[in-house]
């Protein structure tokens, strides 16, 4: 679980870096250069969310998931004004705070590192309360639900992107949303729904919940 967090975290941050070092480098009146990686950001957002639709795994969903959101971080990124780039870090790292609240879940789900379903989330809200809620907040900020980081993040991607007249991928990111919606609020509503099988209560040290208690306190601060 571990290994997948970091996997799926600290290479985004890394090459949001690299990424915005050659934007700045290959300049903002490169037609291009915006072109080909405005057409990538698109088919990164399509093909990711289209992909995690049909997705039962949580860790694939969230793989897929995190294709898409390279797709929002480059609508930010290709901005090149003070707007849309403050707002990528900024997105960057509550795309790190929210992912790893995900994975952290998985781990009190299961410390032996078994893949975990949708429907193994089932009845979440009765084995530990504390763990609903915090997949509930990273999930509604995947999908960019305020007041989440992952809505203002968005939000400001967006209008730095309209700054400099990119409706079009402002649109395509806008259905987007839409579309992710559907598999975000999908873990929610598995969490919440009456309890199935025999599972039996999560435990949860001290050191978890206060880890817990963070990463909400992050996701909804930052946001607000």
């Amino acid at each position: 679980h571990e290994t997948s967090c970091l996997i799926a975290t600290l290479p985004k941050a890394a090459a949001v870096g690299l990424l915005l070092r050659f934007l700045s480098i290959a300049g903002g009146q490169n037609h291009a250069v915006a072109q080909v990686f405005g057409a990538m950001a698109v088919v990164s957002m399509f093909i990711g969310n289209l992909c995690a639709l049909g997705q039962q795994d949580v860790k694939r969903l969230l793989a897929y998931s995190g294709v898409a959101h390279a797709g929002y971080l480059l609508i930010g990124m290709l901005a090149l004004n003070r707007t849309g780039i403050s707002a990528a870090i900024y997105y960057t790292a509550g795309y790190v705070a929210m992912t790893a609240a995900c994975f952290f879940v998985i781990y009190r789900l299961t410390p032996g590192g078994e893949n975990i379903t949708v429907d193994g989330l089932r009845g979440l809200h009765r084995r530990s309360p504390l763990l609903a809620a915090t997949l509930a907040i990273a999930a509604m900020g995947l999908a960019g639900i305020p007041p989440t980081v992952g809505f203002t993040g968005k939000f400001f991607m967006f209008a730095g992107a309209l700054e400099r007249g990119s409706y079009l991928l402002v649109l395509s990111g806008i259905l987007n949303i839409c579309i992710g919606a559907f598999y975000y609020l999908r873990l929610v509503r598995a969490a919440y729904t009456t309890e199935s099988g025999d599972a039996g209560p999560v435990e949860m040290p001290l050191q978890a919940r206060i880890c817990a208690v963070a990463l909400i306190a992050a996701i909804l601060g930052a946001g607000m």
